[in-house]
């Protein structure tokens, strides 16, 4: 499976409060789908960049940088694989909280957590089956099968 998500540690907002408000917008030709390429997956597309015909962008990430510590916390989130897909495939969890990864096909998954700076991990999903992670360090984090 080639499926990705960004899952993002985020340091929210400083002790000012305010509001950052937006549209993202994809430039140029959207590149063709992807099709899945495993056994069973047949005609399944990756559904990794959903642009709509006015160019508006699903499933964008934005960060703010640079605002200094916040006490943000977030309760967790859940990420599900299902039809060949990950869902939802953008999140934001604070760091210490905890990502619930859930496994709602009926084959076995694979979540593979690559990091640049917390610690990598991988962990089987039987049919299912879940498993909790948890990161410390703020930072983006691919979650992929595999």
């Amino acid at each position: 499976m080639i499926t990705f998500i960004a899952l993002s540690l985020a340091l929210a907002a400083s002790q000012e409060t305010g509001a950052v408000t937006g549209r993202v917008v994809f430039d140029g030709p959207p590149k063709e789908p992807t099709q899945v390429k495993f056994p069973g997956a047949e005609g399944v597309v990756v559904e990794d960049l959903l642009v709509a015909k006015d160019g508006g962008l699903a499933n964008a990430m934005v960060t703010v940088e640079g605002t200094g510590k916040t006490d943000w916390k977030s309760e967790g989130a859940v990420i599900s694989f299902r039809d060949w897909q990950v869902r939802p495939r953008v999140v934001f969890v604070s760091p210490g909280a905890p990502l619930r990864v859930q496994n709602e096909s009926d084959r076995r998954e694979s979540a593979h957590a690559i990091p640049f700076v917390n610690k990598e991990r991988n962990v089987g999903l039987p049919p299912g089956g879940s498993a909790e992670m948890t990161f410390e360090k703020p930072e983006r984090i691919k979650l992929k099968c595999g």
